[in-house]
């Protein structure tokens, strides 16, 4: 209500809808409701926002913490929270991946859309095209029964005259000698492993790096090496080096705790 009051400028409605808010108290969900929902009312925002310093968790957890824009997350990143500072690098990871994910997936913000839409509707094909005949090399013979799906071989391979069966064998053919043939033993036949590792490439996904915006408000110097050991591949190696030789207190922290950083908890 409040919302659609704010819509159409209704000052008299969004002034009750106000005192109906303050009126009662706000658990952990409601406040991270309210700091999601309501961007527009900085006095309730602010009140939601003190709430949730003392359990932060309750904002982190919700849904409505990926939804946020950037400068509410750093403005409550960078207030005095009651959480380790595992739990702070942990939020402030999971948003930014979660708004990666997002652009990537739709650069213009239509996230899923009209691509959605024509996948749902887009089925196969009826009736299903015919298979193309089984091409016949020199010296097999025809079996009318025998197809084979997908596209026909290019012209020059179709006219081939070399049987690809090696002579003086059985029927069955060597291995290729590349990186990814698998070889086999005389003894059982079992695949050598170490050969058919190279068969594929697989994509290996790059840790998501932390950016420098948020990298600045978490204070890695304050945390267990234990918990900086995780962080390591989400951020610079000169950053983790040097904020390891704090945590191990081989030097002193440049940064003050976030207690002392932002006085006295209430």
């Amino acid at each position: 209500l409040l919302r659609v009051a704010d819509y159409y400028e209704i000052n008299q409605l969004k002034d009750q809808c106000r005192t109906c808010l303050l009126r009662i108290s706000w658990t952990g969900a409601q406040a991270a409701t309210v700091f999601a929902e309501l961007g527009f009312e900085p006095f309730l925002m602010a009140h939601a926002s003190s709430l949730l310093q003392g359990t932060p968790e309750a904002l982190f957890d919700s849904p409505y913490w990926t939804t946020c824009n950037q400068a509410t997350v750093c403005n409550f990143l960078s207030g005095k929270l009651n959480c380790s500072e595992k739990m702070v690098f942990d939020a402030a990871l999971r948003w930014h991946e979660h708004v990666s994910e997002r652009s990537t997936k739709s650069p213009d913000g239509d996230i899923g859309g009209a691509a959605a839409a024509f996948a749902k509707d887009s089925g196969p094909a009826w009736p299903p095209e015919q298979p193309a005949p089984l091409l016949m090399f020199h010296g097999e013979e025809f079996e009318p029964n025998l197809t084979q799906e997908g596209s026909s071989l290019p012209q020059t391979l179709a006219q081939t005259e070399v049987n690809l069966e090696p002579e003086g064998g059985d029927g069955a053919t060597e291995p290729a000698s590349g990186d990814g043939a698998a070889r086999q033993d005389d003894a059982g036949g079992e695949v050598d492993a170490s050969a058919a590792a190279g068969a594929g490439l697989v994509a290996v996904c790059q840790p998501c790096q932390l950016p420098k915006c948020l990298r600045d408000l978490v204070l890695f110097e304050r945390m267990k090496p234990s918990e900086l050991l995780t962080c390591k591949l989400h951020i610079p190696l000169e950053e983790y080096a040097e904020a390891l030789e704090m945590a191990c207190q081989a030097k002193p922290a440049t940064r003050p705790s976030r207690a002392e950083r932002c006085g006295p908890r209430s």
